[in-house]
């Protein structure tokens, strides 16, 4: 049976041994019927008992509670989150023990334990743990227990906060593997006037009716009293699309030693390596909730591709060779795809020579899937991809990736990605 205690909507009173109650009032009728002397000293105590239970676990329930406060700040695979927990008690009673139980889906995390709180005591401890893995996680929500020393009541709190957050993946880079540099060389202009808005302006004109508002150029209409626009270039696009395969058929191997994590490391790498040189990148995913991330050269980028990197998990449905035809028209053209996969389908090789043909640039890293004990040999794949004039390198397992420090990220502020509805809940 479970009471909810007043003023307190999260704290319910539960009796733990409900065979107590008829036990005390049996004793009661066999003592006042049966005239056994003894049987009132065992009613009284037992009643008595029954009672200081009851006011001990009531005290507590309207006198305890609970606080977390989470550091997750910028957080990449080898950091350190912390957490500073305080429980306090106003109760004139002890709580001889008490039982926090985490619901936190953050690998092996320590926040669950059992303490104790004297008379009127505020009790307050750190949990440090070292970010092994990246992904999305949540912390909480919690669920502390506590009773009379007798075990005949017991008291449940719930606080439902919960606080999202993303660890990401770590900034590696790629020794030995290069992209095709002809394709990434740099931008150059065409003799095609267009009408979207790219990154070239040759020139402007007089405005006309249509001319988007955002196209104005203010300077040189301040200068003559009329509006101009801006006129862009066709620039052949130096734009690097990665495409990483996610089909639940081509995962192998566990956790960090995983074709899975490979693959999000290649991409993370090409990102951080093309960006540095200026260039924009983009991201496209085929994994159950696909991600698709335009291309852009802008400061955030990488962050913003690092915050998409460090949820993809290998669950999609779809081959390769099913997805690559579907979004071909979004790549562009004259760019350049690096497409990362670890798929023992031939198949997929079709899509991407059509990319090819297409005036785009494609490039594949192949994690051989043999060497993390998939049936497909990568040497034999890489071959096949190399006879239709498709640059390739084959990533085997024992890889050595170079870990890079963040830079350019600002590890000192907190960076909660998401945030859900959180209050400190104290008793009146």
């Amino acid at each position: 049976m479970e009471f909810h205690v007043k003023n307190t909507a999260k704290t319910r009173l539960i009796i733990e041994r409900p065979i107590v109650v008829p036990l005390a009032v049996a004793l009661v009728l066999f003592a006042v019927f049966g005239g056994v002397s003894i049987l009132y000293v065992v009613s009284y105590a037992i009643c008595g008992a029954i009672i200081l239970s009851l006011l001990w676990t009531y005290a507590l329930a309207r006198g305890l509670w609970l606080t977390r406060q989470p550091s997750v700040g910028h957080l990449h695979v080898g950091s350190q989150l912390e957490e500073i927990f305080t429980a306090q008690s106003s109760s004139l009673v002890p709580a001889t023990y008490l039982q926090i139980d985490d619901h936190s889906n953050f690998p092996g995390y320590p926040a669950s334990r059992v303490e104790s709180l004297g008379i009127r005591q505020t009790k307050s401890w750190h949990v440090y743990w070292r970010c092994r893995r990246r992904g999305r996680y949540h912390l909480g929500p919690l669920t502390v227990r506590s009773g009379d020393p007798f075990g005949f009541f017991s008291l449940r709190q719930e606080y439902d906060d919960t606080i999202t957050f993303l660890v990401l993946p770590p900034v590696v880079d790629l020794p030995g593997l290069e992209l095709p540099r002809g394709s990434l060389a740099g931008s150059s202009s065409g003799a095609v006037r267009v009408l979207q808005v790219t990154s070239t302006a040759s020139t402007v004109r007089s405005y006309q009716p249509g001319d988007s508002v955002k196209r104005i150029h203010w300077p040189t209409t301040a200068r003559r009293d009329e509006l101009f626009v801006k006129d862009y270039d066709l620039e052949r696009s130096s734009d690097l699309w990665i495409v990483l395969d996610l089909d639940s058929l081509t995962l192998f191997g566990e956790e960090d030693d995983s074709t899975e994590e490979y693959g999000v490391r290649i991409a993370v790498g090409l990102a951080n390596r093309v960006l540095r040189e200026g260039r924009a990148v983009g991201l496209l995913t085929t994994g159950r909730d696909r991600v698709m991330v335009a291309p852009e050269r802008s400061g955030d980028q990488f962050d913003r591709l690092l915050g998409e990197l460090a949820g993809v998990r290998c669950d999609g449905e779809q081959r390769l060779s099913e997805v690559l035809p579907a979004v071909e028209s979004l790549l562009g053209r004259e760019g350049t795809v690096a497409v990362i996969t670890s798929s023992g389908h031939i198949d997929w090789i079709r899509s991407v020579v059509a990319l090819s043909q297409r005036g785009l640039s494609p490039v594949v890293f192949l994690v051989d899937q043999s060497s993390f004990g998939g049936p497909v040999r990568g040497v034999t794949m890489a071959n096949e991809v190399l006879r239709s004039n498709i640059p390739c390198h084959l990533i085997q397992r024992g890889y050595r990736f170079r870990i890079l420090a963040a830079e350019g990220s600002d590890l000192s502020g907190p960076r909660v990605l998401a945030r859900g509805y959180r209050t400190d809940i104290v008793p009146s």
